[in-house]
């Protein structure tokens, strides 16, 4: 049996189905953040595929911070793939010259279903969709990362900004008419609660939009372990279509008809919307759930 590293609390089942019985697809080795290895697994039930390990938030917060991890694996790639490197910032380049930022596709998704309303974005980051939401909704944003929330609350003084854990943020029930999550379920080491988080926020009828890597794509399958999507860990869930499907399904959502573009395999990243039903419950306030560890 791999160690675990340091930085962990042990195994994760399932995070879709509970189920234990996985079969190794990998392990990939630490870096001076943590001891060990990472595993990836694929469940033999519903054939999610996850890391094996769990970290728990305030060690996410404290020791492996995304905004470092990104500026890491930046430097990584451009180390070893420096020419495809310099044109993936170009044409991020003249994409921002023409305005297609980042969270348009993400935003543009909300208001095909909602047009208008509260919005609330988990995993919120520096607030970049946010500021792209703002021209329509009145913004919400929920980060794990005091000095990422810090970033979206200068950027948008007006707005409110939640430091905690998606899972734990102390949002009010009914009250959101959309919800986004914009390259961060794949970071979730609960993803069902989080789900689960956004049908309790969201008013009867509220549409949740994600953007998350795709597994199935092509150019993970040319890429090999070489793929830009493996980043541990960081991204602890390796979702398909099937997979993202099932689990917006398990957390009592409609799965809305998308275009065939949000989902092909030519791209790294799909992107799913989904409705809480309108005759749901009202939600009940409940406190914040903890993970044990």
């Amino acid at each position: 049996m791999t160690r675990c590293p340091a930085t962990t609390i042990g195994r994760r089942d399932c995070p879709l189905c509970g189920c234990r019985d996985v079969q190794i697809l990998r392990e990939f080795p630490g870096d001076d953040r943590a001891a060990g290895s990472w595993t990836l697994v694929e469940c033999c039930s519903c054939s999610m595929v996850y890391l094996h390990q769990r970290v728990n938030y305030e060690l996410q917060s404290e020791h492996f911070d995304w905004a470092e991890s990104f500026r890491a694996e930046s430097r990584r790639r451009d180390g070893e793939h420096p020419v495809n490197r310099a044109l993936t910032r170009g044409l991020y380049w003249l994409r921002r010259a023409y305005g297609l930022q980042d969270g348009d596709k993400t935003v543009a998704l909300v208001r095909r279903h909602q047009k208008q309303g509260r919005l609330c974005d988990f995993g919120c980051g520096n607030g970049r969709l946010l500021v792209r939401a703002a021209r329509y909704f009145s913004v919400t944003g929920v980060d794990i990362s005091a000095q990422m929330a810090a970033s979206a609350k200068r950027k948008l003084p007006s707005a409110e900004i939640v430091v905690s854990p998606v899972t734990e943020a102390p949002l009010p029930p009914d009250s959101f008419d959309a919800i986004t999550m914009q390259s961060y379920l794949e970071h979730e080491q609960d993803p069902l609660i989080a789900l689960g988080a956004a049908r309790g926020a969201l008013r009867p009828g509220g549409v949740v939009v994600l953007k998350t890597p795709n597994y199935q794509s092509w150019n993970r399958r040319w890429r090999g372990w070489k793929w830009c999507g493996f980043r541990f860990p960081d991204h602890c869930n390796y979702f398909v279509p099937q997979t993202l499907r099932l689990a917006l399904e398990l957390a009592g959502f409609e799965v809305l008809r998308g275009a065939l573009r949000d989902t092909l395999p030519t791209s790294d990243n799909m992107y799913f919307a989904a409705r809480k039903p309108c005759d749901a419950p009202r939600a009940e306030i409940a406190p914040p759930r903890r993970i044990a560890v």
